[in-house]
């Protein structure tokens, strides 16, 4: 799965999930303990920011920001990634 390398970072979160992000546009939800990918999404360009987590209303989010930029990505991914420029928010459901 990881042709390239992450240069977006890592959040850990209080449930032990690991969140990061590909150059080839993947967010990924990693088991701490084992490191284990447990959920992944394609956001259609890279993700090269760390995540971020917020609570509202009680409930937790995850977001991350997607859109190829910076010297990593453009250098590493070159055109196999579209530019893309988007923010995808994703919930986190209760255990």
């Amino acid at each position: 799965m990881m042709e390239f390398a992450s240069s977006a970072g890592m959040l850990a979160t209080d449930g032990g999930l690991l969140f990061t992000g590909l150059l080839t546009g993947e967010v990924i939800a990693l088991d701490q303990d084992d490191g284990k990918t447990l959920w992944q999404f394609k956001t259609g360009s890279s993700v090269n920011a760390p995540p971020i987590t917020y609570t509202h209303k009680g409930r937790q989010f995850v977001s991350v920001l997607s859109g190829r930029g910076g010297s990593i990505a453009n250098r590493v991914v070159t055109d196999s990634v579209p530019t893309g420029g988007s923010v995808w928010t994703f919930a986190l459901m209760p255990e």
